[in-house]
């Protein structure tokens, strides 16, 4: 379960580069490239696995 943990913690911040990216590219395309709701439950998936 440690490895699972700590490979998370390098991930996460992967996940929200690589989501800054996509709002970035929607707003510069003016297309909707993701919902809100899906990025937060993603996001607390990654976290309570951690803890």
């Amino acid at each position: 379960m440690d490895t699972y943990a700590s490979i998370l913690l390098w991930v996460i911040p992967a996940f929200m580069v690589l989501m800054a990216i996509e709002i970035l590219y929607g707003h510069f395309t003016n297309k909707q490239t993701y919902t809100f709701i899906d990025t937060i439950s993603s996001l607390s998936s990654g976290m309570t696995n951690i803890l």
